[in-house]
């Protein structure tokens, strides 16, 4: 069955069947890890966040060493820079295996919008750029006056840490840079992180950890304390932090409660522990909620990324159906309907088929 016909038809046996087997599917356990860079040691590591050993996933040699990184869930990729001659922009499996070069950015503070597909840099002058995740089809945008410190984007919106000629703060924009909103003052800002199951902003400041609503409304204080990195553990509900030359990364609970370290100098191995970039990744069954524009189920929950990339699909992470909003695509034909009710009917003579004999089974041998 080819077409748009043919898969409507096999959308709708893929749902009768999940739904059919129910609970006899198995569950899968998700794990959670920070991944950090230690610049001093030219190393990329990795702590489960339920404790255990400290792993090295990645050792490079003079003069590289790494920076600011990120994680991309879909395709379980970091991403990083590598200071040294020449600078460099990479990406890499979890393991650190198969780098690949990105020919954008060079230089400056960077973030993914997941969501989008793309990457975002700040570069000197005041300059915003997106581009695609492997840095074709660059974009920029100019600002008049000010200083970008820090990004981060998720669905339609970019959010950046300024200062200089701009008000210090948190801002909005639209997706290419556009259209900026001054949300809140703040001490300098130095990095930014997303909370998508409370949709809090939370801000890393010379000063303090705050989180915000992402339209600016309802200022909280965490933490009265300097935070160059901040990541959100949305999933235990905790959050990690670390100062750049302090040689410990920390985490609490997302009210700022119950502080304890996490990783130390210790820990690490490296007396001179030098924090630059700090990021979560999930297992590689994170769960969260697919639209993939289905008239019969336009949503569903407990989702994985990898299975949530067809042309029109869009994949939420530890979001459910109930939270976001998925428009059904066009309703199917008659035709379509028919080989539902077929499906149904089949599944139901097979089912009956099958519970005759283990009836008579349990009679012959006494149940």
């Amino acid at each position: 069955m080819n077409g748009p016909l043919g898969q409507c038809a096999m959308k709708v046996i893929r749902l009768t069947v999940l739904t059919f087997l129910g609970g006899l599917l198995p569950t899968v356990s998700v794990g959670q890890t920070i991944v950090w860079t230690d610049a001093n040691a030219r190393r990329i590591q990795r702590k489960d966040v339920n404790g255990g050993e400290v792993q090295t996933i990645v050792q490079f040699q003079s003069p590289q060493a790494p920076s600011r990184i990120h994680y991309d869930p879909i395709t379980a990729k970091l991403y990083y820079y590598l200071s040294g001659t020449p600078s460099s922009f990479q990406r890499a499996k979890l393991d650190g295996s198969d780098p690949e070069n990105i020919p954008t950015p060079s230089v400056g503070n960077f973030t993914l919008n997941v969501d989008s597909r793309k990457l975002y840099w700040i570069s000197p002058g005041n300059v915003l750029n997106r581009s695609d995740l492997n840095g074709a089809g660059v974009e920029s945008h100019t600002y008049a006056s000010g200083s970008l410190k820090t990004l981060e984007a998720f669905g339609d919106d970019l959010f950046f840490g300024a200062g200089g000629l701009l008000p210090k703060g948190i801002w909005r924009a639209d997706a290419d840079g556009s259209n900026e909103q001054f949300l809140h003052s703040s001490g300098e800002p130095f990095d930014l992180a997303y909370d998508p199951v409370e949709n809090k902003l939370y801000c890393g400041t010379i000063s303090a950890i705050f989180r915000i609503n992402p339209d600016g409304t309802g200022f909280e204080l965490v933490l009265e304390l300097k935070a160059d990195q901040v990541v959100v553990d949305s999933r235990a509900r905790k959050l990690y932090w670390a100062v750049h030359f302090e040689k410990v990364i920390q985490r609490s609970n997302l009210d700022g409660s119950n502080v304890e370290d996490f990783a130390t100098a210790s820990d690490v191995g490296n007396s001179n522990f030098d924090i630059l970039g700090l990021t979560i990744v999930y297992g590689e069954h994170v769960p969260g909620a697919c639209c993939d524009g289905d008239p019969f189920a336009p949503c569903r929950d407990d989702a994985i990324a990898s299975s949530c990339q067809c042309a029109g699909c869009k994949w939420y992470k530890l979001l459910t159906c109930a939270e976001v909003d998925c428009t059904p695509g066009t309703i199917p034909t008659v035709s379509a309907w028919g080989l539902t009710v077929l499906t149904l009917l089949l599944m139901i003579g097979a089912k009956i088929a099958f519970a005759r004999p283990v009836a008579v089974s349990r009679v012959t041998h006494g149940g």
